[in-house]
């Protein structure tokens, strides 16, 4: 599918699964960049992992929709919840980041873990956009509600 865009005219495209995805653009660099992205999801919405995810993320939205500085700030927040969550297939990355949120707590490690999981709950917000899930686990509220509710449980026993 090709699709044209004319800047500072509203957008709608149907993908192949027949979600619909309307937005305006005002840049060229963007709308190429929102053409790239629709083409690349209509061919794969499988399951994919946290580090897949990040990757599309980064070619097809943070590197054309974010300043350079932006974009490295980003980068160095996605390094350590990287490290930890590579691997973790995008529907199961609620639990896993909220224990990867309470271990870092309770260890006392916790310069730069709000920038780090907002920064990775905007990713997950992009996942949703672009249809790999329903609904974005890893919101700040849900990572601090698992993390009271997991202690108040363990207190109760």
């Amino acid at each position: 599918m090709t699709t044209a865009l004319q800047l500072g005219r509203k957008v709608t495209t149907e993908r192949d699964d027949g979600t619909i995805i309307s937005e305006t653009f005002y840049d060229e660099r963007v709308a190429a960049g929102a053409v790239a992205a629709i083409e690349l999801h209509n061919s794969d919405l499988d399951p994919i992992t946290v580090k897949e995810l990040w990757e599309r993320y980064h070619r097809y939205h943070a590197k054309i929709r974010m300043k350079p500085d932006t974009l490295r700030v980003y980068e160095r927040q996605m390094a350590p919840i990287l490290q930890e969550l590579a691997d973790v297939m995008i529907d199961d990355v609620g639990d896993q980041a909220a224990k990867y949120f309470k271990r870092r707590v309770r260890s006392g490690e916790i310069k730069g873990l709000l920038p780090a999981m907002r920064t990775l709950s905007a990713v997950m917000g992009v996942a949703v956009k672009w249809g790999y899930i329903d609904e974005n686990p890893v919101s700040l509220a849900k990572l601090l509600t698992a993390a009271l509710l997991g202690d108040q449980s363990n207190q109760s026993k």
